[in-house]
């Protein structure tokens, strides 16, 4: 069922106010092929929601049809792990230690569903996503359902072909290994421990809000700290004092007072140390 003006509020970490124009919640495969359909013949252009952990809603209403992922389902045979790409990634991290399969510990307390991760090669604690899929069940612009292999994703650093090309990731396919639940726990537990010490938790933000710019041999968030930019604000907006590469809602904050923190960073890294810093957060 496709509504219109629902609130998107309570589907961002950061909280943002904003309307979808037209907003459809993934429930079946066929229902999805006929709502792509639909907004092809309409000429609407279409965004895909998970967790909303890596979006900044930069307008009241976003245009066009946001198609929001659903079903959590898993299923587990031997090392293999498929799961629905609504699904949670700490939720799929515990599933799995529940069986006694390790290798999702590293997204145990990251923000957002699988997807998501899949889509921007979620990477943390020197693991990435890309170490453990084996494929992705996705469905096309015109409802064509279809499986893509690892070797066919492109994976780079925050990278996959999902973010060049118009699909829909429905499912994933990891394959795990058999570990020591006492391990998994363990490591899973170092895992939430780091985030919260770092602050992570502190504040709604969407994370990393720039990538790392490798090239120059140096993290985002260590530039923003030689540039002594940490703690500025803007409106309810604050660069964190905590980690330089997050902008926190800390105020009741508005798009337009996040925008202009990101945009302070960028012009100041280009200015002053002759680097681009390209943005991890998508912005709609």
């Amino acid at each position: 069922m496709i509504e219109r003006d629902v609130s998107l509020q309570c589907y961002n970490s950061y909280g943002l106010s904003a309307k979808a124009e037209y907003y459809y919640h993934y429930y079946s495969e066929d229902e999805l092929r006929d709502v792509l359909i639909w907004a092809g013949q309409k000429e609407i252009p279409v965004r895909v929601l998970g967790g909303g952990s890596n979006i900044l809603l930069s307008r009241r209403i976003i245009p066009g049809l946001i198609i929001h992922m659903g079903p959590c389902f898993i299923s587990i045979r031997r090392d293999y792990l498929l799961a629905g790409s609504g699904m949670g990634t700490s939720l799929a991290a515990l599933q799995a230690r529940y069986y006694s399969l390790t290798g999702l510990e590293f997204l145990y307390g990251l923000p957002g569903d699988l997807g998501g991760a899949l889509y921007m090669n979620a990477r943390a604690y020197d693991r990435s996503i890309s170490d453990i899929i084996i494929s992705a069940k996705a469905m096309d612009e015109k409802g064509r359902i279809f499986w893509i292999k690892k070797n066919e994703m492109a994976f780079q650093y925050k990278d996959s072909v999902f973010q060049h090309r118009p699909w829909i990731i429905l499912a994933l396919l990891f394959r795990l290994r058999q570990g020591k639940k006492e391990r998994i726990t363990q490591n899973m537990d170092r895992s939430i421990s780091g985030r919260r010490e770092k602050g992570h938790y502190d504040y709604p933000s969407c994370g990393s809000v720039f990538k790392n710019p490798y090239q120059a041999g140096i993290p985002a968030g260590k530039l923003v700290e030689e540039l002594a930019l940490k703690g500025k604000r803007r409106g309810g907006a604050e660069i964190f004092s905590k980690h330089g590469n997050f902008i926190i809602n800390k105020e009741s904050a508005s798009a337009e007072d996040i925008l202009a923190l990101l945009e302070l960073i960028r012009r100041q890294v280009q200015a002053k140390r002759g680097i681009t810093l390209d943005p991890e957060v998508e912005i709609w």
